[in-house]
């Protein structure tokens, strides 16, 4: 099954709206597909919240300076998990969308086949082309 069969704009903001009301009032867990896909994106979103729940927590002024602390350390963790989420969502749309382009062998990440080309990331490309301003291609608005 390709991992694109499930997915869509209105399944993800459902689940989405499922879960904060899961999560902030209690009440019936969001039902997900079990897939690869589906557990990024419920890990994705669950990172999402306690960020966004520590951040606020950041925020107070008044607690001690340690307690805000504590706070950012806590928030670098939700954010390196989160990464990783986006990281293996993005894996999955890659390789579904490689198998309904007709190259399901496509592989992603360390499930590298000699015989495919290998999908590049945007971090890979950015040194070479619009991280560098100088290496822009200059647009008819930009010349004198």
């Amino acid at each position: 099954m390709n991992p694109l069969d499930e997915l869509s704009a209105a399944a993800v903001t459902r689940f989405h709206s499922t879960l904060i009301e899961f999560l902030k009032h209690g009440g019936e867990a969001p039902v997900i597909p079990s897939t690869a896909l589906w557990q990024a994106i419920d890990q994705n979103h669950r990172c999402n919240i306690a960020l966004w729940d520590e951040e606020d927590q950041a925020r107070r002024r008044d607690v001690p300076d340690s307690a805000i602390a504590n706070s950012k350390r806590l928030i670098d963790g939700h954010s390196q998990r989160r990464n990783d989420a986006i990281e293996r969502i993005d894996e999955q749309v890659l390789n579904g969308m490689a198998e309904r382009a007709g190259d399901g062998a496509l592989a992603f990440g360390n499930h590298r086949r000699p015989d495919r080309p290998v999908v590049h990331t945007q971090s890979e490309d950015i040194p070479h082309g619009l991280a560098d301003p100088a290496r822009r291609r200059r647009s008819s608005r930009d010349q004198p």
